[in-house]
């Protein structure tokens, strides 16, 4: 495949996808950076990290975090490569609690691929409460 209908070929699945992502919405990110938040994104529940993104681009993991981190620079967002995992994980967690409130912290935890205690500490740094808080202040009328 040339280089063209490869670049066609990734922004094809880039828009089919967008929907489900998050940090990858941005704008003018770079195609390798683009394409490695989207595999961080669709996989980070399966335990991916980053030497398979990096994998999946073609890069070493050095480098790409490097890139991944200059361009979010860019857009004035300061995260590292493993805080992005964890935002993720807590988004992904807010999602399942506030569409089905009678999920255990242990299945949530489970769907996101993180222990309960670990998805806890998570939780609480980025939305300042516990998974439960979070459910119980959703609940209320």
């Amino acid at each position: 495949m040339d280089t063209d209908g490869y670049l066609r070929e990734l922004y094809r699945i880039i828009d089919r996808m967008r929907h489900n992502l998050v940090l990858s919405r941005l704008p003018n990110l770079s195609p390798k950076v683009m394409i490695a938040l989207l595999f961080i994104e669709e996989n980070f529940a399966s335990g991916v990290h980053l030497s398979d993104a990096a994998r999946h681009v073609g890069m070493h993991p050095d480098s790409l975090s490097r890139k991944i981190h200059r361009e979010l620079e860019g857009h004035d967002l300061y995260l590292t490569v493993p805080d992005y995992f964890n935002l993720l994980k807590a988004v992904k967690a807010r999602e399942a609690i506030t569409s089905d409130p009678l999920l255990l912290c242990k299945e949530v935890a489970d769907l996101v691929g993180a222990s309960p205690r670990e998805l806890q500490r998570i939780f609480r740094i980025h939305f300042g409460s516990t998974l439960s808080e979070y459910r119980e202040h959703q609940l209320q009328p």
